[in-house]
């Protein structure tokens, strides 16, 4: 049994003439979106996952470090690949069949991939991803390797607000 939690970074500013997206930071609102999704990730998990995959954008980063601070979890496995910004779900799917050993994983990415993985697994259109939600599911797999929807069970989808 394998457990993944998907997760869409957390309300940003929008890009400015001058301004790389690779580079938005969070708003204010963001940072709430943030402490509402940790309080409630503590009281839905008891242990941390024991793996991060997290896109290197910065708005991904910011919400990585406070989803971190409000559970009061540590994580010493944090990947963040490069694929990982702006990937569609096929590519966040490679990513996840990559992973070895670990029973449970964190993604935090971009939509519209994180919105796409989750509707492939679930098999239920969801209308719109809003920034800093997060789903949770339990998937009936030995290894990573074999990863599909058949085998993906949503147990629960949390918006911020």
């Amino acid at each position: 049994m394998k457990y993944l939690i998907l997760m869409r970074h957390a309300k940003t500013k929008q890009a400015g003439h001058q301004e790389s997206d690779f580079d938005r930071a969070l708003l204010p609102i963001g940072l709430e979106q943030c402490e509402h999704q940790g309080k409630k990730l503590k009281r839905l998990l008891s242990t941390p996952p024991n793996k991060f995959l997290v896109s290197p954008a910065v708005r991904t980063q910011q919400t990585f470090r406070e989803i971190l601070k409000w559970t009061e979890w540590k994580s010493d496995i944090v990947s963040q690949p490069r694929g990982l910004y702006m990937a569609s779900a096929e590519s966040l799917i490679h990513h996840l069949r990559e992973i070895e050993t670990v029973d449970s994983v964190m993604l935090i990415g971009h939509n519209f991939g994180v919105a796409d993985l989750l509707t492939y697994l679930s098999g239920k259109s969801i209308s719109k991803y809003k920034t800093g939600t997060f789903s949770f599911f339990q998937l009936n797999i030995s290894n990573w390797s074999e990863l599909s929807a058949k085998d993906a069970k949503l147990l629960t989808l949390e918006s911020p607000f």
